[in-house]
């Protein structure tokens, strides 16, 4: 299969022709917006996440859609763990405390889109601003650990933050040094 930004999904066959295409924009006002960026295979349906926050299920061999949930904030960055279990995705909520700001948010959701842990990370500059603050979020290849690169927007020094699959209780956290001591910001 191959998404495009715009959300045009396309299965094809082993030599390269199309079988079906699918737009994702068609499905609900809250898929219209674009910035389509990962698909995956997971238990025998395509998971599909957008920028703007949607996540769509698709049969792959109809592709037939179905909206299973919006992020109202977006999706900064996701990843499935190698198992193909646990989708790690970096994003943002609402601050409890004054629901006109927003926090940073790192979970975790098992195959069946059920939450199994959330916690507020020290917010981090968006990805829109530059191509120097991209988020991405990675698996160890054993899936025992997982990691968020960001650009804290406190001191705007990029950290990569390690933590602990099912729990993500911080592992550890990793920072850029040159030679001297420095850190060098923006290291990716």
């Amino acid at each position: 299969v191959a998404l495009t930004e715009n959300g045009i999904l396309t299965s094809l066959n082993s030599e390269g022709e199309p079988i079906w295409t699918r737009n994702l924009q068609d499905l609900e006002a809250s898929c219209q917006s674009g910035g389509w960026f990962n698909v995956a295979s997971v238990d025998q349906q395509l998971v599909c996440l957008s920028k703007h926050g949607a996540m769509v299920t698709v049969d792959p061999t109809t592709g037939d859609a179905e909206l299973v949930g919006v992020f109202d904030y977006g999706l900064e960055a996701a990843a499935w763990s190698p198992d193909g279990e646990v989708l790690l995705m970096a994003t943002s909520a609402a601050d409890d405390e004054d629901e006109t700001k927003t926090k940073s948010v790192l979970m975790t959701m098992n195959a069946q889109f059920e939450v199994m842990a959330e916690i507020t990370i020290p917010t981090y500059i968006a990805s829109s601003a530059s191509e120097d603050s991209r988020v991405s979020v990675t698996w160890r290849p054993d899936g025992t650990l997982c990691a968020i690169s960001a650009v804290d927007a406190e001191d705007t020094t990029r950290k990569v933050r390690i933590f602990k699959r099912e729990t993500l209780e911080l592992h550890a956290i990793g920072r850029s040094e040159d030679a001297s001591g420095a850190i060098v910001k923006n290291l990716q």
